[in-house]
This record gives structure tokens, C-alpha cells and sequence, in this order.
């Protein structure tokens, strides 16, 4: 779903229910009543409000606000417990965040802008006055201006849209650069568990890149000028330097190196060629004020010279990106914690000040054949058309638009989108098994740099499935008993479907999509949509011969049940008034009732489905959810502070056994193999970046 964004900037004041929100002071004012939060809950208030008409899921909470700082999913958990109880918001009838079971969290109150504390300046014309220069003169600029055609730049409509990954490896892609004719990209690659940068080659029609031989050390912010120059930054052992050399493309190699310039070793450099690559724009940070400053390079004559504004000495100029209009540039400069974006007419000496906002921003590049400035904030594209006014791109949201380059003709916006997966982790269950050693093999199983989800194992063999994006779209992937990967491109979703349940006999697959419950057999590779919904969908169970479903919709006490000879829906069962409503079903082993969960996901009970008797199990266990039953046990994840993680339920002898606590995510959606002996959860990866391109409205050239 697209969210049309922003809803106020940073610096923007909020009603939310009857609470007034100002992010400057991380205070909620209600009345006489004044509550502060920490910075981090303000930060997740706010993106829960900016993206109100979705559910935004833990990991996603983890990505955007935390970025590459490793954190826990029980940090979220706290943050949503502190901004509860701030609110007073009683989690027995949430009014404010609802909390959406194996989905996340979603703001259901009404909320506006109230005031802006500091306005989004949009069109606000800044520009050095030169006194040599006549009003005659101002008047003939102006008239040759307006007789300029006004192309319309700005898409009235780009809906048809999709994204596909160029990159994906374990670490992190980033500022990746063109080559002229778009056939290849450069881009700086950081491999996990490493300190320094490489430079990797990829031709766009081959499926991987390669390393860019010639040069060494921490190589970073390549750019290719089309005269097939290089021009990169070494930031190794803490220092920066600026390097041009030859570009073999046809070797992937780099010849005649030539260091230009030493640049300080605290920033972060950003380069840029001109002119048909004659001369090279790029940044260093002031040794003497450690702020940033812009430098151009001319090829011909080999001297480096400061860019300088001084009309703006508060302002860091910290990027400059030439158009296809050879005199016509944009920059990013920081005002203290602002970000501005300017466009800047170097045959005038003339800035024009586009757009600023709260935070730093490190993102711009030209479009639409180099004439369309574009940047990405607040996790949306945006576009400035010829009048300068800064709009977003209708449709595009939700992506960490990040180091963008655009593709010639516009078909194309490579971007590096930053992001924390979700792996599965596969654990020896130590309750059943003896581990011997590192070759029992703990640890990742058929990860990606992308995210998994909801896994299921089989119930008679060692097969498992799961939800995963590593193709671009949400896919369900089927292990086979060698761990070789199967996909359906049928089975392709533009949203995280929530579970996945076998077959009492292993042919067929039950998954649950929000509104929808969709049955695939595995032999025929038939899809089959089964249940739609008016409200998402929060569990789905087979019947006792497969030839039905139990399934409940969010926030209800009504168990319902479809059976496939006659395709009516009928309630089954009710559960009572259960204000958080009933989740987490899972069957008991002998097929003649169901176990459920409610009370705030706390309470174990147990539905006979002969006689329609509930009964309650035990009261106050469980605190987490995902559950999964055997013969006398329930395995079920647990959320118990720093004793968080996965524990076994003798629902016999009513015995609590801890299982696997070492990890506070250890049970996240956790799946048990039928024997007992694998266990496979959800755990969040370490923090990723891949190089992606957004397609907009016509296919990416294949070459």
C-alpha cells in the first residue's frame, strides 16, 4: 500500500487524539499535562503517524528508525510500551496503537498538522547580487528565461511502477555510478565483517559483479566520467585522499592512478564529474573549522580550486551534481541540522534554495534525460520541476532512497535502499538433541541480504517453507530434504502475508495474505484463493482432514470455518468478549481441538471442537505468542526481559521448561521440525544496503 507522504515535516506540530505532539521538544502536551519522551519515541510516534493507513511491522520500526545501530526487537516492544503509557492508552481497548498480532503496530487515532514551527521553504529564490551587472541587463536574463519552453517534467500519474535488485550481497552496496552508455555500474561494496571498502564492477545483463582490479586500500564514492575516467576516494587507515585513473571496462580494471588531493580524514566524500569529464567536483572537510567544502578539479590543467558561497558562511556545502544543462548544478548543503537543496546556475553565480528539512540528506541526482532534479527524503522520491517547487513523485513511498543515479532515458532510478533483514536462524533443539560440535550447524539457514518470514516446517519430513523478498516482491520458497529452494511466481505478493500451514499429509500449503486465506498444492501447483475478508486475516488452520479451514479475523472472538465441498462460511465457535480478541491458534496433536490464546496473547485455552466446551489451560504463561504443539508439549516464544526466547509447555504436568534464552529474539515466528529436533526462528540481520532500481512507467533496457 502507498502512503502519500509527508503529513508536516520534522519540525511540524500534531494533534493526535486529544494529545498535542512537538517533535522539537519530544513533548505531548494534553491540557495541563506535559509528557516527555526520549528522542527514539518521538521518532517511532511520528512514523507510525506518517504511515497511519498501513501496519508497520517490527523490523521495519528497526530499519527505519534505529538504521545500522543493533538493537533488539524488545527495544520496539519497550518504546510501544512507553508511548502507551503515555498516552494513556489502555492496552485492554487500544485507542491509540493497536497492536496487530504477527503484523506490528499501527496508529488508529485521528490526527492533523496544528503549526508549523519552522517552515518547508519551497521556490524561495537566494542569489549573490553582482553590481557589475545592469537592471538592463536583469530585464534581458529575465525576458530570454520566459521565452525558454516550460517542459512538463513531473509524471501525472506513475503507478506502474516495480523495483528489482542489482545487487546483493552480505554487507553493504553503495554509490553506485553509470557508465555513459548505461551498459555497467561501479559501486563501493563494505563486506561483512570488514573495515574497508571495495570497488566492484557489474554489467547490467550479467547476474554478477565482479572486483574492479588495479587499485587498493578503502575505496569509496566511485564516479565514471564518459570519457571512461574513475575518480574515487581512499578513506583506508583513517585517512582520504582523491584518486583519478583509466577505466579498462572491458577488463574491469583501473590504470595510470593519480592522486589529486587530500582530504580530510572525518568526512565523507562525495565526487561528481562535469563537462564531459574535464573537470571533477568533489567535497572535503575544512581541517581548520571541520566543516564541509566543495573543490572542483580541471583535467586539462591539473589544479584543484574551492567552490566558495560566502553570502552563506552558516552553510556546509557538502555535494554538487551537474545536469545535462552544462551550466545547471544542484547542491546539498547542512544549516546545523538541516539539510537544504539548491539549484545552482554557475553562469550566473545564481543559487536558488529548493527545499529544506530537519536531519542530513545525502541524496540528489538529475532525471528525465539530466533535467529534473531528484532526491529522496522522509522514505519518498521527490521531483522539482522548472519553476523549482519541490513535489513528491506520486505513488513512490517506502523506499530509503539513498546514493540515487538515474538512468539516461529516465526508465531507471538506481538507488541504494539501507535496511535491516530478517534472517532464519535454525537451532539444535537441546532438549532433544545432544550438540557435539560447530558441525551440528546452528546458525543461518538459507539466508539473503533480504527478509524471511514465517517460517513452517513439514509434518512428516525435513522440508521447510517461508515467505521471503529476495526477488524483489514477497515469494513463498519450499526447501526440498537437500535444501535446494523452489519459488512459484504465482505465489507473489505486494504485501508481508503472515503464516503458513501444511497439510495434515504435506500436498497442499494454507497461507494466510491479510484479507485472504489461499490454498497452493504442491504437486499440481495449483493456486486456489479460498477466503476474502473484510478485515486482515490473523490466523487460518486446516481442518481435521484438510478438507476445510478455521480460520479468525483480527480483533474478533469468532471462529469461523469454511468447508470445501459446499465453500460456505460458517461460526464455528465463540470465544466470548475478549477485548484484545483470540489469536495464535495452533492444533493439539490428536486433532480433536484447538488450542488458543487470549487475554492479551497471555492465557492458554483449549477449544474441543466435537462438543464446543472451552476450557482453560493455564493463565498468565504466555507473553509472546507463536506457538506450536506436540503430543503433551506446546513449544511457544516468550518475551520475559532479558530471559526472553523460546520455552516448552508440558500441558500434562503443567511444566515450564526454558529451551533456547541465550538470544532475546530466539522464538520470533518460531517453526519446529516434526521431530522436534530443528528449531527455526526469526532474527534480525546484521544492517544491509543493496543496490536496487525503481522502473518507472516502461521496462529497464536490457543490455
Amino acid at each position: 500500500m502507498s502512503v502519500n507522504q509527508p503529513q508536516g515535516s520534522d519540525n511540524s506540530c500534531f494533534q493526535i487524539g486529544c494529545w498535542q505532539v512537538n517533535p522539537q521538544t519530544n513533548e505531548l502536551i494534553n491540557g495541563k499535562n506535559t509528557k516527555r519522551i526520549e528522542p527514539k519515541a518521538m521518532s517511532v510516534l511520528l512514523y507510525l503517524m506518517r504511515n497511519s493507513v498501513r501496519v508497520i511491522s517490527t523490523e521495519e520500526l528497526l530499519t527505519q528508525i534505529w538504521g545500522d545501530i543493533v538493537v533488539t526487537p524488545n527495544t520496539v516492544r519497550r518504546i510501544i510500551a512507553q508511548l502507551r503509557k503515555v498516552l494513556h492508552d489502555n492496552t485492554s481497548a487500544e485507542a491509540y496503537i493497536q497492536t496487530i498480532p504477527r503484523s506490528g503496530y499501527q496508529l488508529i487515532a485521528s490526527h492533523q498538522v496544528i503549526r508549523q514551527t519552522a517552515k518547508i521553504t519551497n521556490s524561495k529564490r537566494i542569489q549573490y547580487h553582482r553590481w557589475a551587472l545592469s537592471l538592463v541587463g536583469l530585464m534581458a536574463i529575465a525576458a530570454i528565461w520566459l521565452l525558454i519552453p516550460n517542459e512538463k517534467t513531473t509524471p501525472s500519474n506513475v503507478a506502474n511502477y516495480h523495483t528489482q535488485p542489482i545487487t546483493s550481497l552480505s554487507g553493504r552496496e553503495l554509490n553506485p555510478t553509470l557508465s555513459a552508455n548505461h551498459h555497467a555500474i561501479i559501486f563501493s561494496y563494505l563486506p561483512e565483517n570488514s573495515s574497508n571498502y571495495q570497488l566492484r564492477f557489474k554489467r547490467l545483463n550479467a547476474a554478477q559483479s565482479i572486483p574492479l582490479l588495479g587499485a587498493s586500500g578503502s575505496l569509496f564514492a566511485p564516479a565514471w566520467s564518459s570519457t571512461d575516467k574513475l575518480a574515487f576516494a581512499d578513506i583506508a587507515g583513517g585517512q582520504c585522499s582523491i584518486f583519478i585513473a583509466d577505466l579498462q571496462p572491458k577488463q574491469a580494471k583501473l590504470t595510470n592512478i593519480e592522486q589529486i588531493f587530500d582530504c580530510n580524514n572525518n568526512g565523507f566524500p562525495q565526487l561528481s564529474w562535469a563537462d564531459n569529464g574535464k573537470t571533477l567536483y568533489f567535497n572535503s572537510k575544512d581541517k581548520s573549522t571541520n566543516s564541509y567544502r566543495l573543490y572542483q578539479y580541471q583535467l586539462a590543467t591539473k589544479q584543484v580550486q574551492p567552490l566558495t558561497f560566502s553570502q552563506y558562511p552558516d552553510d556546509e556545502f557538502f555535494k554538487i551534481v551537474p545536469s545535462a544543462q552544462h551550466n545547471i548544478f544542484a547542491l546539498i548543503s547542512f544549516h546545523g541540522q538541516q539539510s537544504r537543496i539548491w539549484q545552482y546556475d554557475r553562469s550566473l553565480h545564481k543559487l536558488q534554495l529548493v527545499f529544506e528539512h530537519q536531519g542530513k540528506n545525502e541524496s540528489i541526482a538529475w532525471c528525465l534525460h539530466g533535467k529534473t532534479m531528484m532526491f529522496g527524503y522522509q522514505h519518498q522520491l521527490w521531483q522539482v520541476d522548472n519553476n523549482g517547487h519541490a513535489t513528491t513523485v506520486n505513488g513512490v513511498t517506502d523506499r530509503d532512497f539513498s546514493y540515487l543515479t538515474c538512468h539516461a532515458n529516465m526508465a531507471g532510478i538506481y538507488y541504494t535502499e539501507r535496511k535491516r533483514a530478517s534472517s532464519l536462524v535454525t537451532f539444535k533443539n537441546p532438549l532433544i538433541t545432544t550438540i557435539t560440535g560447530a558441525a551440528e550447524q546452528n546458525g543461518y539457514r538459507f539466508r539473503s541480504t533480504y527478509s524471511e518470514f514465517a517460517p513452517a516446517w513439514a509434518n512428516h519430513s525435513n522440508r521447510l517453507a517461508f515467505f521471503s523478498d529476495r526477488l524483489g516482491s514477497w515469494q513463498l520458497f519450499i526447501s526440498d530434504e537437500s535444501d535446494n529452494l523452489t519459488t512459484n511466481n504465482q505465489l507473489t505478493f505486494s504485501y508481508k502475508p503472515s503464516a503458513i500451514h501444511w497439510s495434515w499429509d504435506d500436498s497442499q500449503l494454507l497461507l494466510v495474505a491479510n484479507k485472504q486465506v489461499i490454498k497452493y498444492d504442491l504437486k499440481s501447483k495449483q493456486v486456489t484463493p479460498l477466503i476474502n475478508e473484510v478485515k486482515p486475516i490473523s490466523e487460518a488452520l486446516w481442518s481435521n482432514n484438510s478438507d476445510g479451514v478455521y480460520y479468525l479475523t483480527q480483533q474478533s472472538s469468532l471462529l469461523k470455518y469454511m468447508d470445501f465441498s459446499t465453500n460456505k462460511i460458517t461460526t464455528k465457535s465463540h470465544f466470548g468478549q475478549a477485548p484484545d480478541g483470540i489469536s495464535l491458534l495452533t492444533h493439539a496433536p490428536d486433532k480433536s481441538s484447538l488450542f488458543y490464546l487470549k487475554n492479551k496473547q497471555s492465557d492458554l485455552w483449549r477449544l474441543n471442537l466435537s462438543t464446543g466446551e472451552q476450557s482453560l489451560v493455564i493463565a498468565d504463561l504466555f507473553t509472546g505468542g507463536y506457538m506450536q504443539a506436540f503430543a503433551h508439549v506446546i513449544y511457544f516464544y516468550r518475551e520475559l526481559g532479558e530471559q526472553s526466547g523460546t520455552y516448552r509447555f508440558n500441558y500434562v504436568n503443567n511444566q515450564v521448561t526454558p529451551v533456547l534464552t541465550e538470544f532475546g529474539d530466539q522464538g520470533v515466528q518460531l517453526a519446529m521440525s516434526f521431530d522436534q529436533k530443528n528449531i527455526t526462528y526469526v532474527s534480525q540481520d546484521g544492517y544491509q544496503a543493496n543496490i536496487k532500481v525503481l522502473v518507472l512507467n516502461k521496462a529497464v533496457v536490457a543490455y
